[in-house]
């Protein structure tokens, strides 16, 4: 958490947005994959357009947690980087495992990158799908403070 407060400082990024238009600063989001008994949340901040085509960068913090998992552990939580790119009304993010914050699976090379296809934009909600290779969820992203300042 300390990770994604020190990026909206280093980069001067507001805690929200200030148009509907404009996705970057900070979001939550949340999935439940039914199928393979899990929840994932998280933690987004979106960057600022980098160029006229509207791509942005991206940082998250991800914790999942399965109903398989033994009680005792604490949610899998792990630092991913992404790329937001805004294509034909729709919000397409992916990712890049950076690093495992939970000591008892420290192997990055095994968890699946978060991915995000997001088709209901709006300046405090978004709603799609997440993806990894294995598995599709719906998956909802909300402003942590409610609707953007503006």
């Amino acid at each position: 958490m300390r990770f994604l407060f020190a990026i909206l400082i280093l980069t001067g990024l507001p805690l929200s947005s200030a148009t509907a238009e404009d996705i970057s600063g900070l979001w939550d989001f949340r999935t439940d994959i039914e199928a393979k008994g899990c929840v994932i949340t998280g933690r987004m901040v979106i960057g600022p357009a980098v160029s006229g085509d509207g791509e942005r960068s991206c940082q998250f913090t991800s914790q999942e947690d399965c109903d398989w998992f033994d009680p005792d552990q604490m949610p899998l939580s792990m630092e991913q980087s992404c790329a937001v790119i805004e294509a034909g009304g729709m919000v397409l993010i992916r990712s890049r495992v950076d690093g495992s914050l939970t000591d008892w699976h420290p192997d990055v090379g095994n968890y699946m990158a978060d991915e995000f296809d997001l088709d209901t934009i709006g300046p405090n909600r978004m709603t799609g799908d997440w993806f990894d290779r294995q598995w599709r969820a719906p998956v909802v992203f909300e402003r942590p403070d409610g609707l953007p300042i503006g």
